[in-house]
């Protein structure tokens, strides 16, 4: 809301809903973007920022690099608290960690009259064709009952046991590596590298955000392609870094023995002991602060200063 209050007060915005991109090309003066309703957008710079399922990247920046499923989804719902008579096991939000996945729980409003259960659970890609086609609610409820209605915790018991309509959301992620940019299109967020949500995963689109905005307006005299240069240069070893730390931390949720998992059991308390650093310093980078380079002077300008210097001595 935010943001469309601020493209209300400035003219030259102007927000367009309900267009589908199916492609796109560049000239040496322009990109022009082109929809499903036969119309046209045409700019001096195109950012994707359209999600996982990017149309920008796969139609146009780099058709090669399409989603894939991690293997991982989400089963979601909400639960009224007055329908749960046991205590209930956390103040604001907790997870709790299984053999057979792990579980979210905390309240989402402000009067905590609602609570929200996510559970994170293996899912095989026949499994999920499946129930994305058909969305079967009883089998989906079902499926969280097998997985976590033995559980020690009579909240938890209440919560996969109650009514409520569980949806099923898969985690898509994008490989690392691909191409981000063309001369004139960069893709930024999910749309250049979504990878299975951690910590502050959101955090790493808004960081795009800024810190392109940042280098932009310090290379604002330079061509496009050395934005897009200094971009990546400080933005790509930093997300793949993340990526990788990212299927870590997932892979902990896929299914796994008895013994296997209680020796994830005794192990947790050691893994988010030694972890700690990395994850205090993940919140604490800010992309309005780090230092921008300065752009080098172009080979014009190398060549005037010395004509300048030359003929002034």
């Amino acid at each position: 809301m935010a943001m469309l209050t601020l493209a209300e007060r400035t003219p030259n915005i102007e927000l367009i809903f309900g267009k589908k991109v199916v492609g796109g090309e560049e000239t040496e003066s322009n990109a022009v973007v082109h929809f499903k309703d036969g119309t046209k957008a045409v700019g001096d710079l195109v950012i994707g920022c359209d999600g996982v399922h990017s149309a920008v990247r796969t139609s146009w920046v780099d058709p090669g690099s399409p989603s894939e499923y991690t293997g991982i989804s989400f089963l979601q719902a909400t639960v009224p608290t007055d329908s749960i008579s046991s205590r209930i096991h956390f103040r604001s939000s907790a997870l709790n960690i299984s053999r057979h996945g792990s579980m979210l729980t905390s309240y989402c409003d402000r009067d905590r009259e609602q609570i929200f259960a996510a559970a994170t659970v293996q899912f095989s890609q026949d499994d999920l064709n499946w129930a994305t086609q058909h969305r079967i609610k009883c089998a989906l409820r079902r499926e969280v009952q097998d997985r976590f209605s033995k559980t020690a915790i009579p909240c938890i018991r209440e919560i996969v046991n109650s009514e409520a309509d569980w949806m099923l959301y898969p985690v898509h992620q994008v490989p690392p590596g691909g191409r981000w940019s063309t001369n004139r299109v960069i893709l930024l967020g999910d749309a250049a590298h979504a990878m299975p949500p951690r910590d502050e995963s959101a955090a790493y689109a808004l960081d795009d955000a800024i810190l392109f905005a940042r280098i932009l307006v310090r290379y604002r005299s330079e061509p496009l392609s050395e934005v897009f240069d200094a971009y990546e240069s400080m933005r790509r070893d930093t997300i793949e870094n993340a990526f990788k730390e990212s299927h870590r931390m997932w892979d902990r949720n896929r299914d796994m023995g008895m013994l296997e998992g209680r020796l994830k059991e005794w192990l947790m308390p050691f893994y988010l002991r030694s972890n700690r650093d990395k994850r205090e310093a993940a919140w604490e980078f800010d992309a309005a602060k780090i230092t921008i380079p300065t752009p080098a002077p172009s080979e014009d300008l190398v060549s005037l200063n010395s004509f300048l210097k030359e003929h002034t001595a």
